[in-house]
């Protein structure tokens, strides 16, 4: 659960109110049995009581792809030509 959660987009719409997108219906009603804790967690954690959390199915377009770690040093070789020099200077394999 801790794993999926960290791949969760959470962003603070109008502060203190913050808002949970859950990718699927199980992870909806996962993350909904556990908001009170959530919210008590991070309003210790953030020293501010007035936190308030929703969590609503995500639409397909608000989700980001997780990528692999062979994709995203290849999104990185893409952006930045000096890793693509290092990957050659080292001869560096991402299998």
């Amino acid at each position: 659960m801790a794993a999926r959660m960290k791949n969760m987009s959470i962003r603070i719409t109008d502060f203190p109110h913050i808002e949970v997108l859950a990718d699927n219906e199980i992870m909806l009603e996962q993350v909904g049995n556990l908001k009170d804790w959530i919210r008590i967690q991070l309003a210790s954690l953030l020293h501010n009581d007035n936190l308030d959390i929703s969590i609503r199915l995500a639409k397909a377009e608000e989700m980001r792809k997780i990528l692999t770690p062979k994709e995203t040093f290849e999104n990185m070789r893409k952006e930045n030509p000096a890793i693509e020099k290092l990957k050659e200077m080292l001869n560096l394999e991402l299998t």
